[in-house]
């Protein structure tokens, strides 16, 4: 092996392990923007459940979209929010 294809052969090596830690660092960097939408959309469309100071019993549950249900069935996560 002359000292040209060893050279040309390191290159292409070298080539390939810059290719190689690019797409590694795209899909990492793709994997955390994924996570932390995933995060923020769920902590959004978290609905506020209100309960009493008084009583200390749920009132009403308030969605992100404006809508209000009664306190039949709570979700399964929600924030607590006291009220008077």
């Amino acid at each position: 092996m002359t000292f040209e294809e060893w050279e040309r052969k390191n290159r292409n090596r070298a080539k390939l392990k810059n290719f190689m830690q690019v797409m590694l660092a795209i899909g990492a960097v793709m994997f955390i923007v994924a996570i932390c939408s995933t995060a923020l959309s769920m902590a959004l469309n978290t609905p506020e459940v209100e309960f009493s100071w008084e009583t200390k019993q749920c009132v009403r549950v308030v969605y992100m979209d404006g809508r209000t249900t009664d306190c039949k069935v709570l979700p399964r996560k929600y924030d607590r929010v006291w009220v008077k």
